[in-house]
């Protein structure tokens, strides 16, 4: 288990988890462990600020499902922005905000080939085992993003295609948000 900071300390001592930079295994650690100490406290209301570009599905993945399990009140906040993984991040809690000037974008999962190795590229079988894990990568976004708007597939997959920043109006419009603050 990993040390907080003394600022991560204090606000989680004031029930706040924040949530900023690239969504990857520290992000992941550092929530794995504030779920913890909440646990020890009876899990108390949380309120989750955000304010990301995204990141790794895998860690948003499981960053999603333990704030999901989380069995206290949780509400998000993005203040500035949450982009890709972070705006799926905050899907799992119970009520989602969004400063008035804040901005969320989803879009489909992007594939990095800048850790494939080279050899990769020929073996046909390997690419198209990421290709098969990266589609189910989307396919589970797609679920929580339907869950929690309350749109169709086809209105999902037509916003992931556009790419872009929505403001908080649309944000809350979409369904990606219930308030707007």
């Amino acid at each position: 288990m990993r040390i907080l900071s003394s600022l991560q300390r204090g606000l989680l001592e004031k029930r706040i988890i924040d949530l900023r930079d690239e969504v990857d295994d520290r992000m992941f650690e550092y929530v794995r462990e504030c779920m913890a100490l909440l646990s020890l406290k009876n899990n108390p209301p949380i309120h989750i600020k955000i304010t990301s570009d995204g990141g790794s599905v895998t860690s948003c993945l499981f960053i999603h499902d333990l704030f999901r399990l989380y069995p206290g009140q949780k509400t998000g906040t993005v203040i500035g922005f949450a982009r890709s993984t972070a705006a799926v991040i905050l899907q799992a809690c119970d009520k989602r905000q969004a400063a008035q000037n804040s901005l969320l974008l989803i879009h489909s999962v992007m594939i990095s080939m800048s850790r494939v190795p080279l050899d990769e590229f020929n073996d046909t079988k390997e690419f198209g085992k990421r290709l098969k894990n990266s589609r189910a990568d989307q396919e589970r976004l797609y679920l929580i993003l339907e869950r929690r708007s309350g749109k169709s597939r086809s209105d999902i997959v037509a916003l992931c295609k556009e790419d872009r920043d929505l403001s908080a109006e649309e944000a809350l419009a979409f369904g990606l948000i219930d308030e707007i603050i």
